[in-house]
């Protein structure tokens, strides 16, 4: 299942218990809630992303394994960089920043709920660049022979991905 902006919110809505309830209507607490709520919407967000990353990687070791066991070898540095390049993405998913709490982020930069919400909506863009990494190593999976310009099939989409996220950091930045 493919998360949406609205069905994590709505979620973690639902997930609120009467503490939380209680909490939101003291004063200065609904904002920090929001902000946790908002926070936990990205990571799950990105957490999504690098799981389909990481499961990327296992679907190309059966590549590498099915091939080395018909003495193919000739193509398995290749697939080990295009899972060099898979591991590397899933760890930047997994370590990124999020609003105040940024690396980005410095005592004149505020974010507001509305940059949060932002961020979060770069986020979920980015899952239309990740299935299509899923949809080329399933189709790399998929062929008999597999050579370099399968290979470079698979690594477009990586690179993509890759450069879309780095932009992220413009998100963070007002950009």
């Amino acid at each position: 299942m493919e998360p949406d902006i609205r069905s994590i919110r709505r979620k973690h809505e639902d997930s609120r218990t009467l503490l939380d309830n209680l909490l939101k209507k003291l004063p200065g607490f609904k904002g920090y809630m929001h902000y946790r709520e908002r926070y936990a919407s990205d990571r799950m967000m990105r957490t999504y992303l690098a799981d389909v990353l990481i499961s990327c990687k296992g679907e190309v070791d059966a590549i590498a394994k099915r091939l080395a066991q018909r003495g193919e070898l000739a193509i398995l540095p290749e697939l080990n960089g295009i899972n060099e390049t898979l591991e590397k993405n899933a760890k930047t998913c997994q370590a990124a920043d999020f609003g105040a709490s940024s690396s980005f982020s410095s005592a004149q930069a505020k974010f507001t709920s509305a940059d949060q919400d932002r961020l979060i909506q770069y986020d979920t863009s980015l899952l239309g660049k990740v299935e299509a990494v899923r949809a080329a190593v399933a189709k790399l999976a998929g062929t008999e022979q597999v050579d370099a310009a399968g290979i470079g099939e698979v690594f477009r989409p990586i690179k993509e991905f890759e450069r879309a996220f780095a932009d992220r950091q413009h998100v963070l930045m007002g950009g």
